[in-house]
């Protein structure tokens, strides 16, 4: 349940048009967050794991497998805008940098 409410959660904000616009946004106004700076957050909590234990940690770990998903499959979107892309190939680095790989 807690991966599936994540999942719709992260379809939302990891949305490719919509991730555009808050770059388009950000770059208008620097009082609006972009869409690294979102993706800067969620990935500082998804490697956060330590903070976790028993049944929090595995709806964390849950919720980062999401997370890894919708990232991968935005990474790989030929129709998002390629400043999209790479912001989400940057947190896929960030992920395989933390895992020593």
């Amino acid at each position: 349940m807690s991966e599936a409410a994540a999942g719709h959660t992260l379809s939302i904000l990891l949305d490719p048009q919509r991730a555009a616009r808050l770059g388009q946004q950000h770059a208008r106004s620097s009082e609006i967050p972009g869409f690294g700076s979102l993706l800067d957050r969620l990935t500082e909590r998804a490697l956060a794991a330590d903070s976790y234990s028993g049944l929090q940690a595995v709806i964390h770990q849950r919720v980062n497998h999401a997370y890894i998903q919708r990232l991968m499959q935005l990474a790989g979107d030929k129709n998002a805008a390629e400043p999209v892309r790479a912001q989400a190939s940057l947190q896929l680095a960030k992920f395989r940098q933390a895992l020593g790989e």
